[in-house]
Order: C-alpha cells, then structure tokens, then sequence
C-alpha cells in the first residue's frame, strides 16, 4: 500500500515538475519590474525550489552544471567579486555586494544545469506574459502619477507640476528609467519573436509595438531611446519583406522621426543636451573653478578609474571599497561647495566598476563572457540572443547594471533562459534552411 502512494506521488511529480518549473520562469520574469524587490525575491525563491523537484535528482543536477562549460564561465563574475572580499577593508559593504550579486550564480545553476527546453507554445505564453506585465507597469505608473499615488519624485516637489516622463514614472514603481526602459527593449525582440513565429497577428503586434514604444520614449532614457531606434532599423532591415526601394524609404523616415521626437520632446531633448554640454567639457573636468553641473560623471569617474595605481588597476581595490574610493577621488574634481555632488555616485560602466573591484582582469572576463556568446548566438542564428546581448554590452557601457538587485536579476535572468532554455539543436539546425521547411517544422510542432 505504501509503495504504491509512493508510486503515485512520484507520478505527478514528474508529470507536473515541468509545469510548475515553467511557472516559475515566468513568475520571475513578470515580477521583475514589480515594486521593491520582495515580489521579485519570492519569486527567485519559487523557482529554486521548482529547480529541486523538476527532472533528475540533485547529484544529477550538480554535474549538468559542471559539464555546462557555458553555465560555468556566467559564474564565474560571480566568484571574482567573492576573491575580491579577500583585501577589501571594507567587509561589511563587500558581503552587502555579494550578496546582491547571488543571482549571478543562481540561475546559471538553475537553468544550466537541465536538458529541458521551453517549447514552441511555452515560449509563446512567456513572451506574451513579459510584454503584458511590462505594459501594465507602465500604465500602473501613469495613472499613479495622475491620481498622486505612491512615492512622488523631487521634481513633483519643487514644482508642483505632474510629469509623465523619466522618474516620475518610475519613482511609482522603485524603479529607474535605464532598467525599465532595457526592460521594455526585451519587450521588443520577445515581439518579433512572436511575429517571426505566426503567433501574434499583425494587427495586435502594431498595437503593442505602438505602445510599448510610446512608453519607452515617456521614460527618456537616453541610451533606451537611442537603442530603440537600432532595433527599429534592425527589425525593418533584415525582417520587413519589401523592395529595397520602400525599405530604404522606411529607414530615412524612422531616423527622421527620431530626430524631431528628440528635438521636439521636452524630456528627451533636455536630457541629450545636458549630456552634450557636460561631455564637450571634457577638457576641463579636473579644473576645480567649473561648476559640477556642467561636469559629465561618467566622465570623472573614467578619469579616476584610469588614473588608479598600477597595483589597484591590476587586482583591484576590494568588493567593499569601490564606493568608499570613488568617493574620496570625486572632491578633487569639484569646487569646495559642492565637494559631495557625486557623493555615492558609481561608475556608472559595468566594465569599470568590476575592474575596479577585482582588477584588470575582471572586466576583460566580463567582456568575455559578452563576446563569446555573441560570436556563438551570430553563428548559430540564435536572433534573439544575439539582440539581447547587444543591447546589454551598450547598457553596460553606461550603466553599472549589477550594483543593483534588479540590473543583476534581468541581466543573468534573461542571459540564462536564452542561453541555456530558448534554444533547442532543432531550433538552432532549422534556422539555417529555407522559411519553407521552418514553416513546415512549426506545423509539426504543433
């Protein structure tokens, strides 16, 4: 009697682990962008635990991980910020670090470590519930900006005027223009991947790509809009089937477009003249007499990240001490009134915040760990892969994506289900054939 209750449990286990590990998947995907970050770590938690009971046991697991050459090399960031806690003094700030960083660990375990694949229909449910919960945010952060609700943002305070642009917005959801709007650029290749696949007629995919880029544009982010316009010229180059002629004509008009959008949008158009002013002042970011206003961070903090000891370029000041030095170096680039501007400010570049907590040799293992997945993904004709990677080299260029829990989980999230989950060796191999034969697979399929 007891073997067979035994039996049976072990029956629906292994009939239900692939649903509910694919619940999962999504739960954390459609969380991401949610408020604080408790939703988002339960659902984290979900998904270790769906990781358990999902497939073969635990032994199994280990050494699909540790024969996953890929899962290993996305694990190792993870590990280098754990060496750099050896000669960082400041080791509380460091275990605060890496504990941050734990994600980047976790899902190459997770998800490299399986032979399950998503399916044609899974990864068709995904894509739409991604692009809903993106949509939703959104629209969730309009109306909470037009009734007053939640956390208003320091301009809202000063003025009294309500602004649906840039951190207003994403003050609603304790958010940040750069993540949400890199959020909503995944929106748009999970998209065409929909459209590539006849799964989303095209009617609702104008309606959604028309919302989805209308939103992006309200967030204003700088390097979000640019990347925006890349991917409409990607997307219109190599995926709309007409004549070169009318092609040609689309892409003229999309760069035009974009243009008076950017001089037109209030938003926008401060945003990249701000910038402008401060990087044509290059010249004289190490003269005190300059207002720190008219300074560009990013470029201060590149002047300090070279101008680091060769010993500290070489392995690194310390997990903890990245903070704590930027800091200290930040004063000599500014006038004595304003000496804390860029108080706890980062790098804001991926590859020198990591440089400089680990040494030279880190951001050249980050670099890696980019390229070398992108060369595989252009290859093999992995185009969704290939896209995602792209937009996250350029995000990582100004941006430190992993000095915050949501930039480590949508990095090594995405990274990893399209790495180890969204593609299959029949997928890869029918890529390469003609749109006949795919077209004939997918009907198998279903």
């Amino acid at each position: 009697m007891g073997k067979g209750i035994f039996k049976d449990m072990n029956f629906v286990v292994k009939k239900y682990s692939n649903s509910f590990f694919f619940f999962a998947i999504c739960f954390v995907a459609i969380s991401i962008n949610f408020p604080k970050h408790s939703i988002n770590s339960i659902s984290i938690i979900v998904l270790c635990i769906a990781w358990l009971f999902n497939g073969v046991n635990l032994k199994k697991k280990f050494v699909n991980f540790l024969n996953n050459k890929t899962a290993i090399l996305f694990s190792f960031v993870f590990f280098c910020y754990c060496i750099g806690l050896v000669h960082t003094q400041n080791l509380d700030r460091g275990l605060r670090v890496v504990e941050i960083k734990l994600p980047l660990i976790i899902f190459p375990i997770i998800l490299g470590s399986t032979s399950w694949f998503l399916s044609q229909k899974q990864k068709t449910l995904f894509s739409y519930l991604f692009i809903a919960s993106n949509l939703l945010i959104g629209i969730f952060t309009i109306f909470c900006v037009y009734f007053d609700i939640g956390p208003v943002s320091e301009r809202f305070i000063q003025t009294g005027i309500k602004y649906y642009s840039h951190s207003d917005l994403t003050t609603k959801v304790d958010n940040h223009p750069t993540y949400l709007s890199f959020s909503f650029l995944i929106s748009l290749i999970f998209l065409q991947y929909l459209l590539d696949n006849n799964r989303i007629k095209k009617v609702v995919f104008i309606m959604l790509f028309i919302l989805l880029s209308f939103y992006l544009f309200l967030l204003s982010s700088k390097l979000g809009v640019f990347l925006y316009l890349t991917l409409v010229i990607y997307f219109i180059y190599f995926k709309v089937r007409i004549n070169k002629q009318v092609k040609l004509g689309l892409l003229i008009i999309s760069v035009l477009t974009f243009f008076c959008v950017m001089v037109t949008q209030n938003p926008i158009q401060k945003r990249y003249k701000e910038e402008f002013v401060s990087i044509k002042s290059f010249k004289n970011i190490r003269n005190k007499e300059v207002p720190f206003y008219l300074k560009n961070q990013r470029l201060i903090a590149a002047d300090i990240f070279f101008s680091q000891p060769s010993l500290d370029l070489l392995f690194g000041i310390g997990t903890g001490d990245t903070q704590d030095y930027l800091d200290k170096k930040y004063r000599r680039y500014l006038e004595i009134v304003n000496r804390g501007a860029f108080k706890d400010l980062n790098y804001h570049n991926q590859f020198f915040q990591l440089s400089s907590a680990i040494g030279f040799l880190g951001g050249i293992l980050l670099i890696y760990v980019l390229l070398g997945p992108l060369c595989v993904s252009l290859k093999n004709g992995n185009e969704e892969y290939m896209l995602f990677l792209l937009l996250i080299f350029l995000f990582f260029l100004i941006e430190s994506f992993f000095e915050t829990q949501r930039g480590v989980v949508l990095y090594s999230f995405f990274n990893s289900l399209l790495a180890f989950l969204w593609y299959n060796k029949k997928t890869v191999s029918l890529k390469n054939r003609t749109s006949h034969s795919t077209n004939k697979f997918l009907k198998d399929e279903l």
